[in-house]
């Protein structure tokens, strides 16, 4: 009948890890560092967790450092206590600015 309590007991009392909160956030790409994969982004609020601030984050997906450049916009996940974007996808890209020639 103990042991049947105590187990009881340490359930309750210890429910098992939290949730992770995790934020979606639309952003604009200020800068790529490859050196240290990161990119600085700016974006709105995202209520529950951030204020309208441009912010630099690591990235889940490396190779992202390659594909991204100032100028895109992306869509990603964050997630609470975090500074890495996940699930980053480029939803607009401006087009290639073409170079004049010269005469």
């Amino acid at each position: 009948m103990v042991t049947g309590f105590l187990l009881i007991t340490v359930v309750l009392l210890n429910p098992g890890p939290a949730a992770v909160k995790e934020f979606t956030l639309f952003a604009h790409v200020e800068s790529v560092d490859k050196a240290t994969k990161t990119v600085t982004v700016k974006h709105g609020k995202i209520a529950g967790y951030t204020e309208k601030v441009p912010a630099t984050y690591e990235l889940d997906d490396e190779s992202l450092v390659s594909k991204l450049r100032p100028g895109d916009d992306i869509k990603a996940t964050v997630r609470e206590g975090e500074h890495r974007l996940r699930n980053v996808r480029i939803v607009n890209r401006p087009p290639a600015k073409r170079s004049t020639p010269t005469k």
